[in-house]
């Protein structure tokens, strides 16, 4: 481990303090859609602020029933996404489906298409993105503007996820989901064959400011937990 970098107990009180914000205000991470439907059948009052106060989030955790698995479940990459606040969760998510495309991200570049892309993702993952390998197959064209849509982009990366056995564990699927568009259920499974998404290795360089999350360290540290 290099001198500067957090030891194992450090990377775990990482962890446990974001699972501790996360917790005090849910409805921060909660699409608007979910946390009106949620504060209508509690017959709460539309207010921000009280929406926001521990009280209330105890009261919509258990309406919505999320509960935080096990430590040892954050092992894989992919459940961590769950602890981003719900903007960050999106830009993941979506560069993670951009990623499959990134040949189509190089060619959408006019209209507005190339400040989309940086809108969503933010300037560094664009670059990653652009300045990655090629898929070595030919791309159908530049991507639409309706197909940058964040949170269509950000279901579809979790579909990714958990349609390849990135993503296993149902009570993150769950908080996911609550945060995103409300829309059908991605699969949660581990079919036979298939493969993590490469990107899930290199989150830490496409998001830095994310690098306590998703660096070696984190790993070592979740790896050590679910072995001791």
């Amino acid at each position: 481990m290099a001198p500067d970098e957090p030891d194992a107990s450090s990377c775990i009180r990482q962890l446990l303090e974001a699972l501790r914000r996360k917790s005090a205000d849910l409805a921060a991470d909660l699409h608007p859609a979910w946390l009106e439907q949620g504060l209508h059948r509690l017959g709460l009052p539309r207010d921000q602020a009280m929406a926001r106060s521990p009280r209330c989030a105890g009261a919509l955790a258990a309406f919505f029933r999320v509960e935080w698995p096990p430590l040892d479940r954050f092992a894989l990459p992919a459940h961590r996404l769950a602890l981003l606040p719900r903007h960050d969760m999106l830009r993941v998510l979506g560069a993670i489906e951009l990623h499959t495309q990134r040949d189509r991200v190089r060619l959408s570049i006019g209209g507005g298409l190339r400040a989309m892309l940086i809108e969503r993702l933010g300037e560094g993952a664009y670059r990653s993105l652009v300045d990655s390998p090629s898929l070595r197959r030919s791309a159908s064209g530049p991507l639409s503007a309706a197909e940058l849509d964040a949170d269509r982009l950000a279901w579809r990366g979790l579909d990714r996820l958990a349609s390849c056995g990135a993503w296993r564990s149902r009570r993150l699927l769950r908080r996911a989901r609550l945060a995103l568009e409300p829309q059908g259920k991605p699969a949660c499974g581990v079919p036979e064959g298939a493969t993590p998404p490469e990107i899930l290795h290199h989150l830490s360089s496409y998001f830095p400011e994310h690098a306590w999350l998703f660096g070696s360290p984190m790993d070592l540290a979740l790896s050590a937990s679910t072995t001791a």
